[in-house]
C-alpha cells in the first residue's frame, strides 16, 4: 500500500513538473513571436521560482512591454535575485521602477547597473544627475495641456499636419473586419485624418486616409511637406521577414496627382534584417529624420537623416550627438530649426519622455533638454509636433488619464523654448588625475566678466548653456591649488563643447642650491654658499648637506618678485666662485643653482680625471676619451694663465721601451687634442712615463712575475695633469647666467 502510494505521488509530481516546464516553453515561444498579452497568460501560470531565469526575464519585459509596468517590477524584483541576471536587467528594473515613480529605488538599481556598464552614457547621466527628478517635475508654466475628446479607446499616436488637417495612426476600429496584431490583441494601424474645430485643437469629422496608403497591416505614423503634395510613412514589411522571422518597418512614399496619391514607393535603404520608420520631412521634403535600428547604431533605435537625391533618398547619417545606448523615437523637424523627439536614454521622468534641441545647418544640435512636465509624465510621451505660428501642438501619451491605449493631446506653447550652446567638462586633480570636488568654475567673456559661476560636486562636472556667441575662458579655481583656463569659441553651429580642466597643487617658492666638483662631475657636501642681496646688502650663509645639494623654501617672498643675489660659493681645496643670481619667481615650483667648483691650483699639484681609453696598440684620440678631456680644455680656457705638463702612464705589463713609447705617443696625441681647443697652446705639453711611476707594488720586469689583479694594473694605466704655473688673478669668475653655472 506505502510502495503504490508513493509511486502515485511519483507520477502526481512529474505530471505536475512537466506541465509547468511545457507552460514555460509555449510561453517563451510566444513571447519571442511577440505574443505578449497570451506569452503572459503562459508564464503567469508557472510557479516562479520553478520559471527558468530567461522565463522569468521574458515574463517581465512582456509586462514591460504591455505597460503592466506593477506587475513587471513584481516580476524585475525576484529576477535581479538570479546569481544569471545580465546587466540589462538591472537597467529594466531601474526603468520600472522609475515609470511607477519609486525614484530613490530607481536610482538604486541604475548605480548597480552602472557599476556592471561603466561606458553606458545613460548610467553615467543618471548616476551623474542626481536630484534631476525633481527638477523636471518643476511646472515652469511652459504648457497648457488638454485632453480631446476624439480619442478612442484603441491606440491613437503620431499626428502630423496635413493641410488644415490632422493625420495620424489609429487602431480603431472601421467597418466590420478588423485585424488584430498580436503583440497586444489590439487592431492594425491604420492612418487616418481630423480637423480641428473652430481653428480649435479639439479634433472632428475623423475618416480613414487615402486608401491607396492603408493596407492590411501596420500602416503610420505619416509626415508630409508644407505644400501636403508629399507623403513619408511608415509600413510593416509584407513582402518577408527577417532571418529570425520578424516583420520590420519600411518607410515609404507618395506623391499626389491632384487629389490622388500615387503608388507608394520604397526608400532605397528598407531592409528585411532591420526597421525603418517614424519618419518626418523638412517643410520643402528635401531632407528627413527617422527611426531605425540598423546595424552600426549607437542604441536600440537611433535618429537618422537622410537627404533627398533626385526622385530617391540618399545614405542613411547617424545623429550620433543626439542618440543613447536607449531609444530615440519619433523624431519632427519644425521649419524653424527645433527637433523634437522621444527617448528613454537620455535622463527623464520615467518611460519616454519628449526633448528638444535646435539646428540651424541639420548638421550640428544645442544642447539636448527635456520639455517638462505636463507634456511629459512617468509614462511614455511622444511624437510632440508644434504648428507654424510656434503657439500650439499636440504630443501622444500612454498616461493613466487617458481614453484608450494611447492617447494624442493637444497643448498651448505659454513660453517659448530657450536654447543654448552647452559647454561642459571635468575638473580633475593634475597631480594624479583624480577628480577634483569643491572647485569653482567661471564663463567668462571677452570683458573679463564672468557670466556664470558655479561649484562642481562630487562627480567633478561643470556644465554651462550660453545663448551668447564669441570667444570665451573657462576658468577653474580652488584654494590651494594653481587656477586653469581654457578659451573656447562658440557661434551659431558650435554643437556642445567638452573641456576639462587640470588644477594643479599650490607649490612653495623654493631655492636649491647643488654644488660639483668640476673634474669628477661628483656633488660636494660641505660646501659655503652666501647669499647677499644687492638690493638691501643683507648676507646669509648656507652649506651644502652630506648629499651635496641645499634646498630652503623662500617664506619672504611671493609669485613676482625678483630674486637678485651676490653668490659666494666656497670650499676648501677648490678655487672660489662668484656669481651674479637674477631669477623672475614666474610661478609656484622649485628654482634651481647648479654650478661647479674648480680644484685648488698651485704649482705641483696633480689633477686626476677619469681613465682615457685607447684602443690596444693604439694612440688615436677615441669619442669617450675626448669627453674626459674636454674638461681639461674647460678649465684650461677658464684659467688662461694655467700650464700642465700631461703625463700618460702604463702598467707594467709589456717591456719597458714599449711602455715608454706607447705612452709618449698616447701623451703626444692627447696633448695635441687639448691645444686644438685652448688659446696659447704652449701652455700644455704631453710626457709619457711608460711604467716609471707605478702606484702600487705592481711591478713585473724581467724574471719576477706579478701577482696583482686587474683592477690594480688598472690603477696604473692613469693620465694626470700636474700643474706648471698658476697665476692667483685668475681665480675670481664671475657668471650672470640665471639659471645654472
Amino acid at each position: 500500500m506505502n510502495k503504490l502510494l508513493l509511486l502515485f505521488c511519483i507520477v502526481l509530481c512529474t505530471s505536475s513538473f512537466s506541465q509547468e516546464t511545457r507552460r514555460e516553453r509555449k510561453g517563451n515561444k510566444l513571447y519571442d513571436r511577440f505574443y505578449m498579452e497570451r506569452a503572459i497568460d503562459k508564464l503567469e501560470r508557472v510557479d516562479t521560482e520553478k520559471l527558468s531565469t530567461e522565463g522569468l526575464r521574458n515574463l517581465s519585459n512582456a509586462l514591460r512591454n504591455i505597460h503592466n509596468t506593477e506587475e513587471a517590477e513584481t516580476y524585475y524584483a525576484e529576477l535581479v535575485k538570479r546569481s544569471d541576471a545580465k546587466a540589462k536587467d538591472f537597467l529594466n528594473y531601474a526603468n520600472v521602477l522609475l515609470i511607477n515613480e519609486k525614484v530613490t529605488e530607481s536610482e538604486k538599481w541604475m548605480v548597480k547597473y552602472y557599476s556592471m556598464s561603466k561606458n553606458d552614457e545613460r548610467a553615467k547621466d543618471y548616476v551623474s544627475s542626481k536630484g534631476y527628478y525633481e527638477d523636471l517635475k518643476k511646472d515652469i508654466g511652459r504648457f497648457n495641456v488638454t485632453t480631446l475628446s476624439f480619442n478612442s479607446k484603441e491606440q491613437d499616436f503620431g499626428p502630423a499636419y496635413y493641410e488644415d488637417k490632422v493625420v495620424f495612426a489609429s487602431s480603431r476600429s472601421w467597418g466590420l473586419f478588423n485585424r488584430v496584431w498580436n503583440w497586444n490583441n489590439l487592431n492594425f494601424l491604420n492612418l487616418y485624418e481630423a480637423t480641428p474645430k473652430n481653428d480649435k485643437s479639439e479634433l472632428r469629422k475623423v475618416n480613414k486616409f487615402s486608401s491607396k496608403l492603408n493596407k492590411k497591416f501596420h500602416e503610420g505614423p505619416a509626415s508630409f511637406t508644407k505644400d501636403g503634395n508629399y507623403v513619408m510613412y511608415t509600413r510593416n514589411n509584407y513582402e518577408e521577414k527577417s532571418s529570425n522571422e520578424e516583420v520590420k518597418l519600411k518607410l515609404f512614399y507618395a506623391e499626389k496627382n491632384g487629389k490622388k496619391w500615387a503608388a507608394p514607393v520604397g526608400v532605397p535603404f528598407n531592409n528585411k534584417e532591420y526597421s525603418v520608420g517614424q519618419a518626418s520631412l523638412t517643410a520643402d521634403g528635401n531632407l528627413m529624420y527617422f527611426v531605425s535600428d540598423m546595424p552600426g547604431g549607437k542604441g536600440g533605435t537611433d535618429l537618422y537623416i537622410s537627404e533627398k537625391k533626385g526622385d530617391s533618398w540618399g545614405t542613411p547619417v547617424n545623429l550620433a550627438a543626439l542618440n543613447t545606448e536607449g531609444d530615440e523615437m519619433f523624431p519632427f523637424i519644425h521649419e524653424s530649426g527645433m527637433l523634437f523627439f522621444a527617448s528613454n536614454g537620455h535622463v527623464s521622468l520615467g518611460g519616454l519622455d519628449v526633448f528638444v534641441t535646435k539646428t540651424s545647418d541639420n548638421k550640428n544640435f544645442s544642447s539636448v533638454q527635456n520639455v517638462g512636465v505636463p507634456v511629459n509624465t512617468s509614462f511614455d510621451d511622444f511624437a510632440m509636433i508644434l504648428d507654424s505660428s510656434e503657439k500650439k501642438g499636440y504630443f501622444s501619451s500612454n498616461r493613466e488619464e487617458g481614453k484608450g491605449n494611447d492617447d494624442i493631446y493637444a497643448y498651448d506653447l505659454l513660453k517659448p523654448f530657450e536654447f543654448c550652446k552647452e559647454v561642459k567638462g571635468i575638473v580633475y586633480n593634475k597631480e594624479d588625475n583624480s577628480i577634483l570636488t569643491g572647485a569653482l568654475v567661471s564663463l567668462i567673456n571677452n570683458n573679463n566678466e564672468a557670466i556664470e559661476t558655479v561649484t562642481v560636486g562630487e562627480n567633478g562636472e561643470y556644465v554651462f548653456c550660453t545663448e551668447e556667441t564669441g570667444t570665451f575662458k573657462v576658468r577653474a579655481t580652488k584654494d590651494g591649488f594653481v587656477d586653469d583656463a581654457k578659451t573656447v569659441t562658440i557661434n551659431e553651429n558650435s554643437p556642445s563643447q567638452e573641456l576639462d580642466l587640470y588644477l594643479s597643487q599650490v607649490k612653495p617658492l623654493v631655492l636649491e642650491a647643488s654644488v660639483t666638483d668640476a673634474i669628477t662631475g661628483k656633488l660636494l657636501p660641505g660646501a659655503t654658499i652666501t647669499f647677499k642681496n644687492e638690493g638691501s646688502g643683507n648676507t646669509e650663509k648656507v652649506w651644502t648637506l652630506a648629499d651635496g645639494n641645499y634646498s630652503e623654501e623662500l617664506t619672504n617672498n611671493k609669485v613676482g618678485d625678483n630674486l637678485n643675489n651676490i653668490l659666494v660659493i666656497e670650499k676648501e681645496g677648490y678655487i672660489t666662485k662668484v656669481l651674479n643670481y637674477k631669477q623672475a619667481l614666474e610661478k609656484p615650483g622649485t628654482y634651481k643653482i647648479n654650478t661647479v667648483l674648480d680644484l685648488s691650483l698651485k704649482p705641483g699639484d696633480v689633477i686626476v680625471i677619469n681613465e682615457i681609453y685607447f684602443d690596444l696598440d693604439k694612440s688615436n684620440i677615441r669619442p669617450d676619451a675626448a669627453l674626459q678631456l674636454d674638461k681639461i680644455v674647460k678649465l684650461m680656457n677658464d684659467y688662461p694663465s694655467l700650464e700642465l705638463e700631461l703625463g700618460s702612464h702604463t702598467d707594467c705589463r709589456a717591456s719597458v721601451a714599449y711602455n715608454r713609447a706607447l705612452s709618449q705617443r698616447r701623451a703626444t696625441s692627447s696633448a695635441r687634442y687639448i691645444k686644438s681647443k685652448i688659446t696659447n697652446p704652449k701652455r700644455i705639453k704631453g710626457r709619457g712615463y711608460g711604467e716609471s711611476k707605478l702606484i702600487n707594488g705592481c711591478a713585473c720586469e724581467g724574471a719576477k712575475v706579478s701577482t696583482c689583479s686587474e683592477a690594480e694594473h688598472q690603477k696604473n694605466r692613469r693620465t694626470e695633469f700636474k700643474v706648471i704655473k698658476f697665476d692667483e688673478k685668475d681665480i675670481e669668475i664671475k657668471n650672470n647666467s640665471p639659471i645654472s653655472f
